[in-house]
């Protein structure tokens, strides 16, 4: 997580986007790759991708469940709200 984080301090975004996939692909199991993947997306206002990440998230490890996530995520102004309990 690391290192996509440091991709996109660096400015190399599609980077960062392909190694927080291969994450979530090779370790599809630890929730706050979902998480870091989904605050890196909402960053950048990829909006839809975030929600996507979080939806998948809890679909992939039922024991997060819903806690303290709103039914479909909350729209506020131009900012998503998005909170996953670990």
């Amino acid at each position: 997580m690391e290192g996509a984080n440091l991709e996109a301090r660096q400015g190399n975004i599609e980077t960062a986007r392909m190694v927080f996939d291969f994450l979530i692909r090779c370790v599809p199991s630890f929730g706050p790759i979902y998480i870091e993947a989904e605050k890196f997306e909402e960053r950048y206002e990829n909006y839809d991708k975030a929600l996507l990440l979080i939806e998948k998230g809890l679909n992939d490890i039922p024991r997060y469940g819903r806690c303290g996530l709103p039914p479909s995520g909350c729209m506020s102004g131009n900012h998503l709200l998005l909170h996953a309990a670990v």
